[in-house]
């Protein structure tokens, strides 16, 4: 497996191929699978959408999870179709990346019972950031997941709220300003 990834630091043409038949080859650890998915979402195609089932109900929650996070590069019919499932995963990092990652579904206006099970997922993702809340890094986590939403003020107020944790935690401060720059206000 060594080779496929070091194809795509390299950023060999070759590097989707190796990543994607390491990342469907169960003869492989999890960790080695998964890492490949997530080095492959730099080489999104149409044609990996189609291993995208089968990783995403792989036994291993590794892979389930590397595979959620695959599924930002498609289409918001494609995640919401295969990503909705994964709100109920067993695991439950699995269940919390499947939130993170299905939050700009909340813009789309999705159906209602989905848009229910949507928000239960998404408060216990802040819940579940909320756990280290002494860290600048959950508030930022927070505060990206609510501008995915379209939540500016409460993407503000996470961000201000990470600021004083850590005066020098820079990705507070970029966020923040892409937020203002997002709102036209510039100048602050």
């Amino acid at each position: 497996y060594g080779e496929a990834l070091q194809a795509r630091r390299v950023d060999s043409p070759d590097a989707g191929k190796l990543l994607m038949d390491l990342a469907v080859d169960p003869m492989r650890s999890g960790i080695a699978r998964a890492s490949a998915l997530d080095l492959l979402r730099g080489y999104p195609e149409p044609s990996h959408v189609l291993a995208l089932p089968k990783l995403l109900a792989d036994e291993d929650p590794l892979v389930r999870e590397a595979a959620v996070r695959y599924l930002e590069t498609t289409d918001p019919s494609t995640l919401f179709r295969l990503g909705m499932p994964l709100l109920d995963d067993p695991v439950r990092a699995v269940r919390l990346e499947a939130a993170r990652t299905l939050a700009p579904l909340i813009r789309q206006q999705p159906p209602e019972a989905a848009r229910a099970r949507l928000d239960a997922a998404l408060e216990a993702y802040d819940a579940a950031q909320l756990v280290n809340a002494e860290r600048p890094e959950s508030h930022l986590n927070i505060g990206l997941a609510k501008m995915a939403q379209g939540k500016a003020a409460a993407a503000q107020k996470a961000y201000r709220t990470a600021l004083p944790l850590d005066p020098a935690f820079v990705p507070a401060y970029v966020n923040r300003a892409a937020l203002y720059r997002a709102l036209g206000s510039d100048a602050e």
